[in-house]
């Protein structure tokens, strides 16, 4: 499985907004250190966001965390056009200290929200404006940047409305298998034992997870426990041995090639690498 990782962005705020003609569906999972607010235009998109899909609408926000992998993907061959504020956590709580009662983990955490349409309108608005200020880019746009961010982020915690993940198409039940994997990935977990959980049969699952998540169903699983080993790689001086186990791979050997596979590193180059950059 192809995992995109963004590099990083230039400055502490940054919008783009892009226009799609024809259908179009990422390629790859995708991730990055910083975080993302996505508002989608016009068209409509299906969202990945760690184990939840969504059916995104114009208006609708998705409040992307740093490090979660997400995917969106075309809905009925339809174009669409979008804006994406990406920033870094100092950004926002340097920002938004002040605001009685904000939570940043909390707000990280809103997945997608609609607006009723005069709110969408008022951040429209501000959206424009920060656009048009990273064109202008002399010294006082980055500083106006921030606090119209500040604004956006107002606005959505004070008229958002948390929309309900997709619950068609078997959207709910293959979500609850991507939030089991996600939770209890240690375990011995197989495709058949999954698609008795979801209640389908076998080979109609695997068609179900790959057309809803964007990836199979084995790569999903192996994702969720390579992105675990990592942090124990990083973080912790447990063995690889014990890493493979808690990480629910059948052998080190295996672990190891999937490993390498999946990031271009075996595990023991991955922490030595990371141990000498801290």
């Amino acid at each position: 499985m192809e995992i995109n990782t963004l590099p990083p962005i230039s400055n502490s705020v940054q919008i783009e907004r892009v226009k799609m003609h024809r259908e179009f569906t990422m390629d790859a999972l995708h991730l990055h250190d910083f975080h993302e607010i996505y508002f989608l235009l016009s068209g409509e998109r299906r969202y990945l966001l760690g184990h939840n899909i969504y059916d995104v609408s114009p208006g609708n926000a998705v409040i992307i965390p740093k490090n979660e992998l997400h995917r969106t993907s075309a809905v009925q061959g339809k174009g669409y056009e979008r804006y994406v504020i990406y920033f870094y956590d100092d950004t926002i709580k340097e920002l938004c200290d002040n605001i009685i009662g904000f939570d940043f983990e909390s707000f990280l955490s809103l997945g997608c929200l609609e607006f009723d349409p005069e709110t969408v309108a008022v951040i429209c608005g501000y959206l424009e404006q920060m656009q048009g200020e990273q064109a202008k880019s002399d010294e006082f746009s980055l500083a106006y940047m921030r606090n119209i961010l500040r604004n956006v982020i107002i606005t959505m915690l004070r008229y958002g409305k948390q929309k309900n993940c997709e619950q068609r198409d078997d959207a709910d039940k293959i979500q609850t298998v991507a939030k089991y994997i996600r939770e209890n990935f240690s375990d011995v977990i197989t495709l058949e034992s999954m698609a008795k959980m979801a209640f389908m049969e076998n080979t109609y699952f695997s068609k179900r997870f790959k057309a809803l998540t964007g990836f199979g169903f084995n790569e999903y699983l192996n994702e969720t426990r390579i992105r675990a080993a990592e942090q124990l790689l990083r973080y912790s001086n447990v063995s690889v041995s014990e890493i493979s186990e808690k990480c629910g791979f059948s052998s080190s050997n295996y672990f190891g090639d999937a490993f390498k596979r999946h990031r271009g590193y075996s595990p023991r180059e991955y922490r030595r690498m990371y141990k000498k950059q801290g």
